[in-house]
This record gives C-alpha cells, structure tokens and sequence, in this order.
C-alpha cells in the first residue's frame, strides 16, 4: 500500500523527536546513567556549564518549533474529520468496532486509521509541549547547570 505523504511527514518529524531534547530528558533510564557518570566521574569532559537562561532560550526555540507542528498536525486532524461522515467515540478517536462492517473493513475504516494516527500525533506534540513548559517553569534564569554532553548537544549547545 503506498503512504501517504503526510505519513512520511509525520515518520520524519518523529525521527527528528527523538534526536530533540524531549527525546534526551523522556529517557530515564538515560538521565539516571548520565547522572551517576557525572556522580562518579571527575572529568570535566563529561560535564558542560550553562546558565538558566541559555537553556530557557534553547527550550522557548524547541516550544515554537513544537507549537508550529501542533497547529499543522491539528489542522490535518480537522480535515481528516471532515472526510469522514461519522463522528468519533467519546475518546475522540474512532474505535476498531466503527471501522468495520462484521467481517471487513467498511468504506471509512482506511480515513479513519488515517485519523487516529494524526490524533495520536497531536497528543504526543501536546505530552511534548507540557514537558517544555514543565522544564521552563523549573529553571532557574540565573542558576548554573551541570548538562551532559548528550543534553546539551540535544539542546544545541555546541560548547
């Protein structure tokens, strides 16, 4: 079956998510490894300084940039919505039982996948842009930080 070029759009824009800082603080299990290397290490290698504001500013880019693909991927979500005749459950999604007509699929099933992968894409944009504000509203302006090289490369540091 041939994707559709906005799949293509929204397989890319999540392959760029997991190269963004989202993708480095999301990891855990990255956070805590990164954490206990600096706990027992004395490198200054492994260690780069930056002011609060230097990573708000860096953040406030990354909300922008998540703001603007909110908007595109909600205004794809309303046409998705408009090219089906059915509305969605109370989830806000369509149901496996609405895409289906007892054996197979009915004539809207393949819109309304279509929809529910932009439906999921808007939530996960929307989890990305709480963790932005979260970490925004945690930083201190005048607060040195302690970020691993991975973090703040993440962040776009370069030094």
């Amino acid at each position: 079956m041939e994707r559709i070029s906005w799949e293509l759009e929204i397989e890319k824009d999540r392959e760029d998510r997991k190269k963004s800082i989202l993708f480095a603080f999301n990891r855990t299990e990255e956070i805590e490894k990164s954490i206990d290397g600096l706990r027992y290490s004395d490198s200054e290698l492994n260690k780069i300084v930056k002011k609060g504001s230097e990573i708000k500013n860096k953040l406030l880019d990354e909300k922008i940039e998540y703001g603007v693909k909110y908007s595109i991927c909600k205004e794809k979500l309303l046409k998705a919505k408009s090219d089906i005749n059915i509305e969605p459950s109370e989830n806000l999604k369509y149901d496996y039982s609405q895409m289906r007509d007892g054996d197979s699929d009915n004539d809207y099933a393949p819109k309304m996948r279509e929809y529910n992968n932009i439906f999921y894409e808007v939530e996960r944009l929307k989890e990305d842009i709480r963790y932005i504000n979260i970490l925004l509203s945690n930083i201190k302006e005048d607060k040195s930080y302690n970020l691993t090289v991975r973090v703040a490369n993440e962040l776009g540091f370069e030094s």
